[in-house]
């Protein structure tokens, strides 16, 4: 079983994120972000990337491979950080937008979490 936090928003309903790492968020990023309507840790996610790559090809292309190196591993510990730290950005944003935390519970998925507080 999982831990999810369910949170409640009087206009919008029930929500619930599971606690630890998104699989979704590591090999989706942006997209995940996007589809979770982060809008503003989507562009920044797109934007690091850009960045971190753009640096990658400047630096193959003066042959400083050691630094073109460190960026390749450095933008692959970016998608590690965003898969581990990507539930917890979601409960941030979620409180940030007027929910609140109504209970942490253990269940075998989301939808079971929210219908189990929603019955209290």
């Amino acid at each position: 079983m999982d831990t999810f936090h369910v949170f409640w928003h009087p206009v919008l309903g029930y929500d619930a994120v599971k606690k630890g790492g998104s699989w979704p968020a590591l090999f989706f990023g942006p997209f995940w972000a996007m589809g979770k309507r982060m809008w503003s840790l989507s562009v920044s996610i797109i934007i690091s990337i850009i960045v971190i790559s753009s640096l990658e090809y400047v630096f193959e292309k003066v042959e400083i491979e050691i630094m073109a190196t460190i960026m390749f591993y450095l933008r692959f510990a970016y998608f590690i950080l965003v898969g581990i730290e990507g539930n917890k950005w979601r409960q941030e944003y979620l409180l940030e937008h007027g929910y609140e935390l109504i209970d942490t519970i253990q269940e075998r998925t989301k939808d079971s979490a929210i219908a189990i507080v929603a019955n209290y």
